[in-house]
Protein backbone atom coordinates (compact mmCIF):
# COMPACT_ATOMS: atom_id res chain seq x y z
CA UNK A 1 0.00 0.00 0.00
CA UNK A 2 3.01 2.42 0.99
CA UNK A 3 4.82 1.85 -2.05
CA UNK A 4 1.41 2.51 -4.37
CA UNK A 5 1.01 5.76 -2.66
CA UNK A 6 4.70 6.60 -3.12
CA UNK A 7 4.38 6.02 -6.40
CA UNK A 8 0.88 8.18 -6.50
CA UNK A 9 2.43 11.07 -5.43
CA UNK A 10 5.58 11.13 -8.22
CA UNK A 11 8.09 9.33 -6.46
CA UNK A 12 10.59 6.40 -7.87
CA UNK A 13 10.84 3.25 -5.97
CA UNK A 14 13.24 0.56 -5.94
CA UNK A 15 13.71 -2.87 -3.87
CA UNK A 16 17.10 -2.11 -2.51
CA UNK A 17 20.10 0.11 -2.15
CA UNK A 18 22.10 -1.81 -5.03
CA UNK A 19 18.83 -0.96 -7.34
CA UNK A 20 19.23 2.71 -5.73
CA UNK A 21 22.88 2.85 -7.04
CA UNK A 22 22.00 1.56 -10.81
CA UNK A 23 19.36 4.48 -11.07
CA UNK A 24 20.30 8.27 -13.13
CA UNK A 25 21.41 10.47 -10.61
CA UNK A 26 18.13 12.22 -11.04
CA UNK A 27 16.58 9.97 -9.33
CA UNK A 28 19.05 8.46 -6.90
CA UNK A 29 20.04 9.55 -3.31
CA UNK A 30 17.21 10.82 -1.77
CA UNK A 31 15.24 8.65 1.12
CA UNK A 32 15.74 5.20 2.23
CA UNK A 33 12.58 4.45 4.18
CA UNK A 34 12.66 1.81 7.26
CA UNK A 35 10.16 0.51 9.79
CA UNK A 36 9.97 2.96 12.89
CA UNK A 37 10.57 -0.66 14.72
CA UNK A 38 13.43 -1.85 13.15
CA UNK A 39 16.85 -1.20 15.66
CA UNK A 40 19.34 1.32 14.51
CA UNK A 41 22.00 -2.25 13.99
CA UNK A 42 19.79 -3.18 11.56
CA UNK A 43 19.57 -0.82 9.20
CA UNK A 44 21.65 -1.37 6.58
CA UNK A 45 24.16 1.04 5.57
CA UNK A 46 23.77 3.41 2.81
CA UNK A 47 27.61 4.66 2.63
CA UNK A 48 28.19 2.79 -0.59
CA UNK A 49 25.12 4.63 -2.75
CA UNK A 50 26.04 7.90 -3.93
CA UNK A 51 24.55 10.38 -3.37
CA UNK A 52 24.28 9.13 -0.10
CA UNK A 53 20.24 8.89 0.48
CA UNK A 54 18.36 9.76 4.34
CA UNK A 55 17.49 6.73 6.26
CA UNK A 56 14.03 7.77 7.00
CA UNK A 57 11.07 5.78 9.36
CA UNK A 58 7.79 5.08 7.57
CA UNK A 59 6.32 7.20 10.34
CA UNK A 60 8.19 10.28 8.20
CA UNK A 61 5.95 8.91 5.38
CA UNK A 62 3.05 9.24 7.26
CA UNK A 63 3.42 12.36 8.85
CA UNK A 64 4.20 13.99 5.09
CA UNK A 65 0.49 12.56 4.24
CA UNK A 66 -1.25 13.65 7.38
CA UNK A 67 -0.10 17.25 6.42
CA UNK A 68 -0.07 16.68 2.76
CA UNK A 69 3.06 18.30 2.75
CA UNK A 70 6.82 17.51 2.35
CA UNK A 71 8.34 17.62 5.75
CA UNK A 72 11.84 17.84 6.75
CA UNK A 73 12.79 14.50 8.49
CA UNK A 74 14.97 16.62 10.86
CA UNK A 75 11.77 18.83 12.37
CA UNK A 76 10.47 15.78 14.14
CA UNK A 77 12.11 13.05 16.07
CA UNK A 78 9.81 10.60 14.74
CA UNK A 79 10.85 10.90 11.14
CA UNK A 80 14.10 9.03 11.85
CA UNK A 81 15.79 5.80 13.46
CA UNK A 82 15.47 5.17 17.37
CA UNK A 83 18.32 4.32 19.22
CA UNK A 84 17.79 0.27 20.86
CA UNK A 85 14.63 -0.68 22.15
CA UNK A 86 13.40 -1.75 24.23
CA UNK A 87 14.30 0.55 26.77
CA UNK A 88 15.58 -0.71 30.61
CA UNK A 89 12.99 0.09 32.92
CA UNK A 90 10.17 0.92 30.59
CA UNK A 91 8.64 -2.44 31.05
CA UNK A 92 6.86 -1.39 34.51
CA UNK A 93 5.65 1.84 32.86
CA UNK A 94 2.04 2.95 32.10
CA UNK A 95 1.99 6.12 29.95
CA UNK A 96 -0.55 8.80 29.46
CA UNK A 97 -0.47 12.01 27.03
CA UNK A 98 -1.87 15.11 26.95
CA UNK A 99 -1.86 17.39 23.99
CA UNK A 100 -1.75 15.21 20.93
CA UNK A 101 -3.96 14.09 18.35
CA UNK A 102 -3.96 12.57 15.16
CA UNK A 103 -1.01 10.95 13.88
CA UNK A 104 1.42 12.57 16.62
CA UNK A 105 -1.07 10.79 19.47
CA UNK A 106 -0.83 7.52 17.19
CA UNK A 107 3.44 7.39 16.78
CA UNK A 108 3.50 8.52 20.72
CA UNK A 109 1.53 5.80 21.65
CA UNK A 110 3.25 3.12 19.19
CA UNK A 111 6.71 4.73 20.45
CA UNK A 112 6.08 4.02 23.96
CA UNK A 113 5.18 0.26 23.29
CA UNK A 114 8.53 0.00 21.21
CA UNK A 115 10.26 1.64 24.18
CA UNK A 116 8.19 -1.37 26.41
CA UNK A 117 6.12 0.58 28.50
CA UNK A 118 2.13 0.12 28.05
CA UNK A 119 0.46 3.53 26.38
CA UNK A 120 -2.75 4.05 28.74
CA UNK A 121 -5.59 6.56 26.98
CA UNK A 122 -6.83 7.05 30.59
CA UNK A 123 -5.26 9.20 33.25
CA UNK A 124 -5.48 7.38 36.57
CA UNK A 125 -3.51 7.18 39.75
CA UNK A 126 -1.87 4.11 38.17
CA UNK A 127 -0.34 5.89 35.23
CA UNK A 128 3.38 6.57 35.77
CA UNK A 129 4.34 9.42 33.66
CA UNK A 130 2.32 11.91 31.60
CA UNK A 131 3.57 13.13 28.78
CA UNK A 132 2.69 16.64 27.33
CA UNK A 133 2.83 18.36 24.56
CA UNK A 134 4.18 21.93 25.46
CA UNK A 135 2.32 23.61 23.20
CA UNK A 136 -1.36 21.92 23.92
CA UNK A 137 -1.42 19.85 27.10
CA UNK A 138 -4.42 20.09 28.77
CA UNK A 139 -3.97 22.10 32.32
CA UNK A 140 -6.60 20.14 34.43
CA UNK A 141 -4.65 16.66 33.01
CA UNK A 142 -1.66 17.86 34.59
CA UNK A 143 -3.16 18.97 38.14
CA UNK A 144 -4.77 15.65 38.18
CA UNK A 145 -1.10 13.84 37.57
CA UNK A 146 -0.04 16.51 40.35
CA UNK A 147 -2.44 15.80 42.80
CA UNK A 148 -1.60 11.69 42.40
CA UNK A 149 2.09 12.14 41.99
CA UNK A 150 2.47 11.09 38.96
CA UNK A 151 5.69 12.81 36.90
CA UNK A 152 4.29 15.36 34.09
CA UNK A 153 7.38 15.77 31.42
CA UNK A 154 7.31 16.79 27.97
CA UNK A 155 7.54 14.54 24.53
CA UNK A 156 11.50 15.43 24.62
CA UNK A 157 11.43 13.33 27.07
CA UNK A 158 10.95 10.34 25.68
CA UNK A 159 12.67 10.93 22.34
CA UNK A 160 15.82 11.02 24.52
CA UNK A 161 14.94 8.41 26.11
CA UNK A 162 14.83 6.25 22.46
CA UNK A 163 17.58 7.77 21.48
CA UNK A 164 19.69 7.37 24.57
CA UNK A 165 18.43 3.74 25.72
Amino acid sequence: MLRNVLKYNSAVVVDSLIDMSKLPDIFRGLFVIVPYSMPEVDIPSVEAVHPTPRVVTDMWVERCLAHKAFLDPDDHPTSTPVGSFPINGFGDLKINSTGFEGIDLLHLSKLVRLGGATYDETLQPKISVLICNKTKANPEKQRYASAWGIPVVSDAWLWACLRNG
